[in-house]
């Protein structure tokens, strides 16, 4: 099977979390010589006009990104489409309804390794052709082995933060008053950033700054989402998202709080952070991050296996065996 197009938002959705996708299409279509189709709102033709789809939406084979998987009305179950789901957190219960939605669809990509083996083990005879495709970083944050970063600051928080890691940071911040780290507050709709010191950074919402402000910072504070509260959304999935790899690509150590499963397995986190459990290990991980220069050369080496077009690589051939 070969593919022709990409369907993306881009005219018209703009929120921050939007543009890490945008950069995955610019590298699918570069690399796999596609072309990128303009996606309408629904409220442009109307949410249920079968009609008006058959119409606007591609007759060739397109791929199209998710955030999450479809839940209810599905545009995009037809034969030439390919889903590529970004977050799967679909309860068990819910399988044969997923199974129904992506009925037609000639394959189905699933980034969560945990979640594809999951739906493998627990529905064997689902009638999809679903398979693993990892998330990935663009290939304009390529890293080489000399790569130098000017750090200006210890840690940056970028993004929503996990609550346990967070405290430990600010425990850790009242005994060691020299540490200058930058953290987001909203503000008038906006995430405006500060560092300790009482600086203003402003409002950082474009991608650029924001990858300009991670580069800056000697230490992140990584976790997956489904934990600490976060499986109330979740539903108990931990896969790894593309902020790890950013953490790398920007020279930066980490410090993960994570729950081992196949797709942290897959990751390889424990080679970069033993998972942070108690405040003690905490304190040990921080103090060493503090005082001890990024590996780049393992980030590079590392970061080969996860580009976009390493990524695309492998979807081309797992497409031309359908």
């Amino acid at each position: 099977m070969k593919l022709n197009n990409i369907l993306t938002r881009r005219n018209w959705e703009h929120w921050p979390s939007w543009d890490l996708v945008y950069e995955w299409e610019d590298n699918l279509a570069e690399n796999l010589n596609l072309k990128k189709k303009n996606l309408l709102r629904y409220s442009e033709y109307g949410k249920g006009s079968k009609y008006l789809n058959k119409i606007l939406l591609p007759k060739k084979n397109t791929l199209i990104f998710e955030l999450t998987q479809m839940d209810g009305y599905h545009p995009y179950n037809k034969k030439n489409f390919i889903p590529f789901i970004i977050d799967f957190y679909l309860p068990t219960s819910k399988f044969k309804d997923f199974e129904r939605e992506y009925s037609r669809n000639p394959v189905v990509f699933i980034s969560n390794y945990d979640a594809y083996k999951n739906l493998k083990q627990k529905f064997p005879n689902m009638q999809i052709n679903l398979q693993h495709l990892p998330l990935s970083i663009s290939d304009k944050y390529k890293l080489n082995p000399e790569t130098k970063f000017q750090k200006e600051y210890d840690v940056v928080l970028f993004g929503r933060q996990n609550p346990v890691l967070e405290k430990y940071l600010y425990q850790y911040a009242e005994e060691n008053k020299d540490l200058n780290y930058v953290y987001r507050k909203l503000e008038n709709g906006k995430f405006n950033y500060y560092t300790s010191k009482g600086e203003c950074l402003g409002n950082i919402s474009k991608r650029d700054i924001y990858i300009s402000l991670i580069t800056k910072s000697k230490v992140t504070l990584y976790s997956t989402p489904g934990i600490d509260g976060g499986e109330n959304y979740t539903n108990g999935y931990n896969q790894v998202t593309p902020r790890f790899l950013e953490a790398l690509a920007c020279g930066c150590n980490v410090i993960c709080r994570y729950k081992e499963n196949l797709d942290t397995e897959y990751y390889r986190l424990q080679e970069f952070s033993k998972n942070i459990d108690t405040y003690k290990d905490f304190c040990q991980a921080m103090d060493k991050a503090l005082n001890t220069e990024a590996d780049i050369k393992k980030y590079s080496e590392y970061l080969q296996q996860h580009y976009t077009s390493t990524v695309a690589k492998q979807m081309q051939e797992k497409l031309e065996k359908i």
